[in-house]
């Protein structure tokens, strides 16, 4: 991560996490719902220029549990 830019994710769970976590807290609000577009349309912004996408980096909040979706609504995961 350079600034506010994803340019690659960590191989190490760890450090892939901390990376995540930092994502989500600076661009999600807890109490907030967010439709598939929003979603992407945030991650996005994080991906420019680099190495990685923004599903992979959705899917990555999701399997981390960071990010909850059901019925195609995410909500910060608590």
């Amino acid at each position: 991560m350079r600034g506010d830019r994803l340019h690659s994710v960590p191989v190490k769970p760890a450090k892939r996490r901390r990376i995540l976590e930092h994502v989500v807290e600076t661009s999600f609000s807890p109490d907030k719902e967010y439709d598939e577009k929003t979603v992407n349309r945030v991650l996005s912004q994080w991906c420019e220029g680099g190495e990685v996408d923004h599903v992979t980096i959705r899917r990555y909040l999701i399997d981390a549990r960071l990010l909850t979706r059901e019925s195609g609504t995410y909500r910060v995961a608590s």
